[in-house]
């Protein structure tokens, strides 16, 4: 497999010229040759590969391509993953497929405050016996360490990590499953759940200010206390840090995961009832009837802090909204 990888000196010098001109003409005459050069992108499928994803005449977007790494360790197979607003109808059916199929397991990416919770009790109503703790991050990692075929041999599993660490259990349980079963079938489809960034953050905020706020560090108390951004900028401002984090690993390491027997599915917050509805009538009983709607509201509380974006934290998910927008077209 061929592997490609930003030139790092030649592309920072490319990025701060092009930020030079931003504000002139001259970002409208960028050449294609040069851009693809300065990239280190070389054969015809990278060249339209490249082509396909961002407009190289546009600076902001060969700036996000270049801030996301989108092809750091990513192979000439690369694919984005299939997003259910794209193709809902394919990305029911591979669900459908998956749920039948004794070969194929289900991987779930719990992002925060994505509508996780919904994921998880749909399918462990479809799945008995394979409930387990998915928090958080580090702690979550190093429980599947210990123990993978603890979480690998389940028919659906469920992860709250970043994208890497996600990355290391899909590879490690692929592995235990050829090894164990000898079985050159065996598949795998990973859903991952994103939602608007500005959403995202306001929900992440809420959650950290009106729910357990004792239990903060004394810099988020005492911001959350002023519910004011002027007089706690940094505390604030690392919000959008956390979520920009969130959504460049969302691009770089969960939708360019497919590899042999994995595929990746995308799917907004907004679009899981519409998916767990088109799903029940796919599928057959017993199946069919262990898909209930969930009309249970996760009503935020507000009881220390109505949190407002200002425009400067809107304009610092710049990046995050533009990888969004990027998720959501899919494949």
């Amino acid at each position: 497999m061929l592997l490609f990888y930003f030139h790092q000196r030649t592309t920072s010098h490319f990025f701060e010229d092009i930020e030079n001109h931003e504000s002139s003409d001259e970002k409208n005459l960028l050449n294609e040759s040069d851009v693809l050069e300065n990239l280190g992108i070389e054969t015809k499928s990278q060249v339209s590969k490249i082509k396909n994803i961002v407009n190289y005449k546009n600076p902001k977007e060969m700036k996000i391509l270049h801030e996301t790494k989108l092809f750091d360790n990513v192979g000439e197979t690369t694919k984005m993953p299939i997003n259910y607003f794209a193709k809902p109808e394919k990305f029911v059916q591979n669900v459908s497929d998956c749920v039948t199929d004794k070969n194929c397991y289900i991987y779930y990416h719990h992002v925060g405050k994505t509508g996780g919770t919904s994921i998880e009790n749909q399918f462990w109503r479809l799945f008995p016996g394979t409930k387990q703790k998915s928090c958080c991050f580090q702690t979550m990692l190093e429980r599947f360490r210990k123990n993978p075929e603890k979480y690998c041999f389940k028919k659906f599993s469920s992860y709250q990590l970043m994208g890497y660490g996600l990355a290391e259990v899909i590879e490690k349980c692929m592995e235990l499953h050829y090894k164990k079963t000898g079985n050159k079938n065996t598949k795998a489809i990973v859903i991952s759940t994103f939602r608007e960034p500005i959403a995202k953050t306001l929900s992440s905020i809420h959650q950290v200010c009106n729910k357990n706020l004792g239990q903060r560090g004394d810099p988020r108390k005492n911001a959350c206390k002023n519910c004011d951004y002027d007089k706690d900028p940094e505390v604030w401002n690392q919000f959008l840090k956390e979520s920009t984090r969130v959504y460049k690993s969302l691009y770089r390491d969960i939708s360019h995961m497919d590899r042999d027997g994995v595929e990746v599915l995308t799917i907004d917050l907004v679009d899981i009832t519409n998916f767990f509805e088109q799903l029940k009538k796919k599928l057959l009983d017993p199946f069919s009837k262990k898909i209930i709607p969930d009309k249970r509201s996760n009503k935020e509380s507000l009881e220390y802090c109505n949190f407002k974006l200002n425009s400067a934290m809107i304009k610092g998910l710049g990046l995050a909204e533009e990888i969004y927008r990027r998720l959501s077209l899919g494949a």
